[in-house]
């Protein structure tokens, strides 16, 4: 499979896993069980807002086995900003 193929199953993969938990989730959280539910539902999310940062993992790791050195470390820089916008940034601002 191609670069472009691989990324693009990444995605279609994560969208689809994300998809089932979210209907999940909401199902049982309108059918009474808003306990189990939200858990489901939050971790849809999740996993839909790890499914561009595992696209961003995965080109670094294609980038570097096909030795482009440029992008590895322009995609590097993209993980880094990212990691520091989703972990770093939300316990300085408090949230």
């Amino acid at each position: 499979m191609d670069f472009d193929g691989l990324i693009g199953w990444t995605i279609r993969i994560g969208l689809m896993i994300s998809t089932c938990i979210l209907i999940m989730g909401s199902v049982l959280t309108y059918s009474g069980l808003s306990g189990i539910g939200t858990i489901l539902t939050y971790a849809g999310v999740i996993i839909l807002i790890a499914t561009p940062v595992s696209r961003v993992a995965m080109s670094i790791l294609l980038f570097s086995k096909s030795k482009n050195w440029l992008y590895v470390a322009i995609t590097a820089i993209v993980f880094i900003n990212l990691m520091i916008a989703i972990f770093i940034l939300p316990a300085l601002l408090g949230r």
